[in-house]
């Protein structure tokens, strides 16, 4: 007896499932897990904002000294403090229970602000009419002709036929294979994208949003846009260099701050915020690609493939996986105890070990006969015969071992002591060399007698 102790290292989940594993909410004024007490936030357009990017610079840095570019107010405070291991182990002890940051809330936002998407974008009315309130940015503000008001597209946004020949270059792009068909997902005459899944929005930021915008948008917009796109593209690399993620960690907070002085307050939503700490999340996780869901997304998305019957899909997927597995293993176990293959008269590969084995995998026939197998669970042989079969005796030997006998095409039926010689325990057919090699007397159309090599499929049940 002894005590199985578990830890959990990391969990894959969304931002709102991070409130409920971890026990901090991640909605209202202290959104962020990591600053905790200590972010600066406040009420924007009906919803949170979050701010106050300029703390993680130099405290000798321009940026501190100036209010009309940022929110009206200078900044003085220093960066929050990080907590330590034991302060937070505390403060979970005190509840009643014991990769942030994601790409796609990111492109959203961006990409919903500089093309203008109704329902998307955050350059609202309210926005507008909160940059008067907090008295920045006079060139953003509602322009009122007598007793109307209007929102002019701001110098963020593209002009519609630039956003028009946006969505035309989006619409040209061919995959090939590394994605999926973004170009599908573009609808120019409505000026939107549909259909967007999770690694679209992460190639879409870091290989085309840089190329299609460079053109469209000024420059003062475009620069901070690149270097959100190359941060992304060197944070979610293989490799990691520490002195790396110390320059994205300096980057970062470039960009935030340089979004600060181009779009409202209300642009900055808590995805927003919580890019600032990535880099601190893989210098103490690694690489971002052991963490993220892409590769469970890929698995989920064959096994849906699989599924024929739509009133049990758990039945159907079972059943795939199964034979998947059993026609894998099935290969691997003729590779094993294999000879160097000569081609077969099914289109598969041939093993000449004690009696022929057949590659499912390489052989379509083979592997149409293998899942027949699996699925009805009994032998089956594939040239029809007058003489009776010959009976195996592996099941009274090996009760878990099912002996499949094919006969190539033009060939009789395995005669007796060629099955014997096959219906033997797993560990004395093992010891067989090709030297071992057991053929079997076919008679032809003519009369003639002949000899080949018969077929065995092994299938571990």
């Amino acid at each position: 007896m002894f005590t199985l102790r578990a830890a959990v290292m990391w969990t894959v989940n969304d931002f709102p499932a991070y409130a409920m594993v971890s026990g901090w909410s991640t909605k209202g004024y202290m959104a962020c897990p990591v600053c905790k007490e200590d972010v600066t936030s406040g009420w924007h357009v009906g919803k949170f904002c979050y701010l106050g990017h300029r703390r993680w610079l130099p405290w000798d840095h321009e940026w501190r000294e100036k209010d009309k570019e940022f929110d009206g107010n200078t900044e003085r405070r220093l960066r929050p403090r990080e907590w330590s291991g034991d302060e937070i182990l505390e403060q979970l002890n005190r509840l009643d229970f014991a990769p942030f940051g994601k790409t796609k809330n990111v492109f959203d936002t961006l990409v919903g602000t500089i093309l203008d998407i109704e329902g998307k974008t955050k350059d609202m009315i309210k926005a507008r009419l909160d940059l008067e309130r907090m008295g920045i940015r006079r060139g953003l503000w509602m322009n009122r002709d007598s007793d109307k008001a209007r929102r002019d597209l701001a110098f963020f946004s593209m002009k519609p036929n630039d956003k028009k020949e946006f969505l035309k270059f989006v619409s040209s792009v061919k995959s090939d294979g590394y994605a999926s068909n973004i170009a599908r997902c573009v609808n120019v005459d409505g000026g939107k994208f549909t259909g967007l899944k999770s690694h679209d929005c992460h190639v879409f930021m870091q290989r085309l949003l840089p190329v299609g915008i460079r053109h469209l948008l000024p420059e003062d917009v475009v620069k901070p846009i690149m270097l959100l796109s190359r941060f992304f593209s060197q944070l979610t690399a293989k490799t990691l260099r520490r002195t790396d993620m110390f320059k994205l960690r300096h980057d970062i907070v470039q960009v935030l701050c340089k979004f600060e002085m181009i779009f409202p307050p209300a642009f900055f939503t808590s995805m927003m915020h919580v890019m600032v700490h990535l880099p601190e999340e893989a210098l103490l996780a690694g690489p971002v690609n052991y963490r993220w869901m892409y590769p469970i997304e890929r698995l989920l998305g064959e096994l849906k493939k699989s599924v024929r019957n739509r009133a049990k899909p758990e039945g159907s997927i079972i059943e795939a996986w199964v034979q998947y597995e059993s026609l894998t293993f099935c290969g691997i176990e003729c590779y094993r105890f294999g000879h160097p293959r000569a081609a077969g008269a099914c289109g598969g590969a041939w093993d000449a070990v004690a009696v022929g084995h057949c590659v499912p995998e390489q052989s379509p026939v083979c592997h149409k006969r293998m899942s027949d197998l699996i699925r009805r669970g009994r032998s089956m042989t594939t040239a029809p015969s007058s003489d009776p079969p010959a009976q195996s005796a592996s099941a009274a030997t090996a009760p878990a071992l099912m002996e499949h006998v094919l006969v190539g095409p033009g060939a009789s039926q395995v005669p007796a002591s060629s099955a014997s010689s096959v219906a033997q325990p797993a560990n004395a057919r093992r010891r067989h060399r090709p030297s071992d090699t057991t053929e079997t007397t076919s008679t032809d159309g003519t009369g003639a007698s002949g000899s080949q090599p018969g077929i065995t499929t092994i299938l571990y049940c």
